[in-house]
């Protein structure tokens, strides 16, 4: 994984929009961080997620600021539609895809600090939990509070299933003695912490480089 190149971009992309109840925002993917192949081309969509401790509150305000943000659908429904469709369908993260703001194409979603907490403790989803496993940018932490905690416990849970998968792999190879010690690098471990969210998902097979977790690492 090369240095991240969003730092001031994302804060950038941060300020148009509202702080209003926001508890904390990263950037992460290809758009924040240097990856393998894409070298040469173009600066991909940067991908940005917001926890607002008041999600309707937060929408109000945006759809003041930034009403293009929204669909026309989604402006019919008004603030309080579209956080109730967040806070009740899917990962409880609502998008808004294909913005620009500035010279940057971008995909903000934005989630309750509660729906958060609760996937960084649960792994109901394993969507934004998922994402966390992996390098973010934090672009700000307005006193993260109980989230802090959240943080910590999901990633030493990644730690820990990433230790027990490999073990599992080690004691099906048939080329491991049964009595040797296993020995595992640390990109083995990064690589399996970043492969936790990925395994199940169907658009590894039809959409998505099947080696993404090699990139990332």
């Amino acid at each position: 994984m090369s240095a991240t190149v969003t730092s001031s971009a994302g804060r950038s992309v941060l300020s148009a929009l509202p702080a209003t109840s926001l508890r904390f925002a990263f950037a992460y993917g290809s758009g924040a961080f240097k990856q393998l192949g894409y070298e040469n081309k173009p600066p991909p969509m940067l991908d940005l997620v917001l926890a607002v401790d008041d999600p309707a509150a937060w929408h109000a305000e945006n759809m003041r600021r930034n009403p293009h943000h929204y669909s026309q659908f989604a402006r019919l429904a008004g603030p309080s539609g579209v956080a109730s469709v967040q806070q009740s369908l899917g990962a409880r993260v609502y998008y808004n895809p294909f913005v620009t703001i500035g010279d940057r194409s971008v995909k903000y979603g934005v989630v309750s600090t509660a729906h958060l907490r609760n996937d960084l403790k649960n792994w109901s989803t394993l969507f934004l939990a998922g994402r966390l496993h992996k390098p973010v940018e934090p672009l700000t932490d307005n006193g993260l509070g109980q989230l802090s905690t959240a943080l910590q416990d999901n990633l030493a849970a990644a730690v820990r299933l990433a230790c027990l998968s490999l073990v599992a792999s080690a004691h099906h190879d048939p080329s491991m003695p049964a009595t040797s010690a296993l020995v595992v690098s640390d990109q083995d471990l990064f690589r399996a912490i970043a492969a936790i969210s990925y395994t199940g998902d169907p658009r590894m097979r039809l959409a998505e480089n099947p080696h993404k977790e090699r990139n990332i690492v």
